[in-house]
């Protein structure tokens, strides 16, 4: 409030013909006055709260995890590919450097051979960035909108861009793209063989189980390099000859899955499936296979002591919302020791 106002209030109470009654009026006023801005801040909290509330899960809201995400991607160089769109043209997306972070916005470097005119500040841009954890080989994928405040040119070539800081981080485009390179504890089962009908039987025995009733080995034969919704990328901890000779793989064919997935402090929760080999790579030393879920196996039987299986569509919703969750669960755990 400006300070006449309260200078005003002040000769008032001085004033000769100020009575009590006047005096109780101006305090009925002013407590009022504050009455209103505490109910008007309890209902901005309480409204954001709710939008936290139904936010999707792939969306991070909390600003000062935000802030730890970006202080993250800035302390590993990480690249932002920035694109900006108006409502009559998209533009192409371009690399950028992330130089620096603060509470009401971050600044990136543009490359030296794009020249960006003054048009571009008060447009909206779109963000796409990569952030490693303290282990180089995981990496979780973030978008972001945000306003370009201002272009700065310096001298020597560079140019900077601005942007308001953004209001939330969406993990991944799309859920099912969501993906995370795990740690062994994280997943520590990973079973893989072609599709027979006593391969069914021993995955039948494992998800309802687990291995050592399954009679499986102790030492799995792949593990897991990256995890999403729709399948796993698995290297073959055998040499070529011996992943040649005991799986063949080749693209399109099917094989069983028997997957554990743990969470902290709990036994491994176990999944069945039958996936598609869309994608391998074999350099006669190291063999790695992309594998698609195209079924999941149910825990019930048919008549004949089958599993019984239902398609996945695009996504598996339960490894979906697994991976979404650890990596919420390692963001919150590098926040809090941090």
């Amino acid at each position: 409030m400006p300070q006449d106002f309260f200078k005003d209030i002040s000769n008032s109470f001085s004033a000769p013909n100020f009575t009590g009654v006047s005096a109780t009026v101006v305090l009925l006023v002013l407590s009022g006055v504050a009455l209103l801005a505490a109910v008007g801040f309890f209902l901005q909290a309480r409204r954001a709260q709710e939008a936290a509330h139904r936010a999707p899960p792939t969306w991070i809201l909390d600003p000062a995890l935000i802030r730890a995400i970006l202080d993250e991607a800035l302390v590993n160089r990480a690249r932002v590919d920035l694109g900006r769109y108006d409502s009559d043209h998209y533009r192409k997306v371009m690399p950028c450097a992330l130089v620096k972070v603060e509470p009401a916005g971050i600044v990136l470097e543009a490359p030296a051979n794009r020249k960006l005119g003054d048009s571009w500040s008060g447009k909206e841009a779109f963000c796409f960035l990569s952030v490693p954890f303290k282990d180089s080989r995981k990496k979780t994928f973030y978008n972001f909108s945000s306003v370009i405040e201002r272009v700065k040119h310096q001298r020597g070539g560079a140019t900077y861009i601005r942007l308001a800081f953004p209001e939330k981080l969406v993990m991944g485009q799309k859920r099912h793209t969501l993906r995370i390179t795990p740690a062994l504890d994280q997943v520590p089962e990973l079973y893989i063989w072609p599709v027979t009908r006593t391969n069914e039987n021993i995955l039948g025995d494992y998800l309802d189980r687990g291995p050592k009733a399954a009679r499986l080995p102790l030492g799995a034969s792949h593990r897991v390099l990256n995890i999403s919704g729709g399948g796993i990328r698995a290297e073959s901890t055998l040499s070529s000859k011996e992943v040649r000779e005991l799986y063949g793989y080749d693209l399109g064919r099917s094989y069983l899955v028997g997957l554990g997935l743990a969470e902290v402090g709990r036994e491994p929760e176990r999944h069945g499936f039958v996936v598609k080999v869309v994608n391998m790579f074999n350099d006669f030393k190291n063999v790695e296979v992309g594998l698609q879920f195209q079924e999941r196996y149910l825990r019930e039987c048919d008549l004949h002591g089958q599993p019984i299986s239902t398609p996945v569509e695009e996504s598996d919703e339960e490894v979906e919302q697994w991976v979404i969750d650890q990596n919420l669960r390692m963001f919150r755990e590098k926040g809090v020791v941090e």
